[in-house]
């Protein structure tokens, strides 16, 4: 996983300090905020690691409150040091007579919340830890489960382990809870091969479900001739590991377990032997069979990937080469109308209702969709989902969507769609009045069921 140390290494220190508790009789200039910098701690997907980094950091830069200066009396005692972190109390009114440049921006990350993102693990391990959380008075929520608040999820709801409490002990001791999958993204699945001069896979551009199905699940075809391949070379066949989202998708998408028709010896974790059961999206160990030295040519291997992250991190597609399905190819249009057959949606999860602890405000204020009970739109919904016309812009100079703000130095109405694109997936709608998400709600327990929004 070294793809992913250099960005994740800035976090580490922040990671170990629980969020910072809102002070009694806090008082706030925007609903739903509480004048404090809290933290949201996200871990899980692979998938979307990049993704919420990116909406992350733009998030943490947008503008709002002004937070209180080091003290400057001397000598300081507990009365003359300002609480740190905190908005300094009321802010200017937008657009009264001698606003400043510092007017508080209040459509944006307004309490300058931080947004940490752990290491990823997969989406199943993200969403097992997110359900293993303790309530908040537990002596154990910080010794031995590390606090998370949304599970990064490449995977919908009923796609691989969704923690019901016969699986995990300690959501049987909460009892049930009400996981909210929001939907913020668009990606596809599909297959790649490489194109050496000895490969078998030369010449074969696209797959049909069926066949694709045949090679994952039914082991009817073995060989790349079958499918109009260069030679009758065996069809080295991998997929992704067990924690994964991505892994619990295509195993929708092929039928069945996608380890079925990868022979015992390379499926049993043991790298000695060789192993063709690897994390998701990572060509690298297929192109220098790192852990199958009998797999070394890679125009003979197939693989599922991440359209999205091939488009946009050749680091990580290296010389892999993607796949149509069914004569159709895994462009923009296809994905984003449904068109392309292994298109997915991708997932924020919290807790939404039941035992403690739920999603705090600060949870809610960023990735939430219909948390709260206002009468206004963006009171409603978290930052990447509300619509685009919801956010701000400049007041002079910026033709663009969006509401035009005192104190507002660019357009944050692009802000979440170039987070999208920039590691190649696409937002949910381009009507800028409409939410950007939606939801489905699953109960944790072990009668677990998907309940219709």
């Amino acid at each position: 996983m070294k793809r992913w140390k250099k960005a994740a290494c800035g976090f580490a220190a922040l990671g170990t300090v629980a969020s910072l508790a809102t002070p009694a009789g806090a008082a706030t200039d925007v609903p739903n905020t509480n004048d404090d910098v809290s933290r949201v701690q996200i871990s899980g997907s692979d998938t979307t690691y990049l993704v919420m980094q990116n909406l992350g950091k733009a998030y943490m830069e947008s503008e709002g409150c002004v937070l209180n200066a080091v003290a400057t009396v001397k000598p300081i005692t507990p009365s003359t040091i300002p609480q740190q972190n905190r908005c300094a109390g009321a802010t200017v009114p937008e657009g009264a007579s001698g606003a400043s440049q510092l007017s508080a921006v209040k459509t944006e990350n307004y309490d300058h919340d931080v947004v940490i993102n752990y290491f990823p693990q997969g989406s199943n391990a993200g969403r097992a830890q997110l359900c293993a959380q303790l309530p908040s008075a537990d002596p154990l929520r910080l010794v031995g489960l590390q606090v998370i608040d949304i599970a990064r999820s490449s995977s919908a709801p009923g796609s691989g382990f969704q923690c019901t409490g016969a699986t995990l002990a300690p959501v049987a001791a909460v009892g049930t809870r009400i996981l909210r999958f929001v939907a913020f993204a668009k990606d596809a699945l599909t297959w790649v091969k490489w194109d050496t001069l000895a490969g078998g896979s030369d010449g074969v551009t696209d797959l049909t479900v069926q066949q694709i199905k045949d090679i994952w699940f039914n082991c009817s075809i073995t060989t790349w001739n079958q499918v109009g391949g260069a030679n009758s070379n065996p069809i080295i066949v991998w997929t992704m590991i067990a924690a994964s989202g991505s892994r619990s998708t295509w195993d929708g998408f092929v039928g069945g377990n996608s380890t079925t028709c990868i022979p015992t010896a390379f499926k049993d974790g043991n790298l000695a032997n060789g192993e063709r059961v690897i994390r998701e999206h990572f060509a690298q160990p297929i192109e220098a069979a790192t852990n199958d030295p009998g797999a070394a040519d890679e125009g003979n291997s197939i693989s599922p990937f991440s359209v999205g992250l091939h488009n946009t991190q050749p680091a990580l597609a290296q010389s892999s080469l993607l796949g149509n399905v069914n004569a159709i190819a895994p462009s923009e249009v296809n994905i984003v109308d449904g068109t392309f057959p292994f298109t997915r949606l991708l997932y924020n999860v919290y807790i939404n209702a039941g035992p403690s602890p739920i999603a705090g405000d600060a949870t809610r204020r960023f990735a939430s969709m219909r948390n709260w009970s206002g009468p206004a739109q963006n009171e409603q919904l978290g930052w990447i989902c509300k619509p685009l016309n919801s956010h701000a812009k400049p007041i002079e100079g910026d033709p663009g969507v969006g509401i035009a703000t005192a104190g507002a130095s660019f357009n944050y109405a692009g802000v979440v769609d170039n987070a999208l694109r920039s590691t190649g997936f696409y937002p949910l709608t381009t009507d800028i009045t409409l939410p950007r998400c939606t939801f489905t709600d699953y109960r944790t327990d072990a009668a677990a069921q998907v309940f219709v929004p």
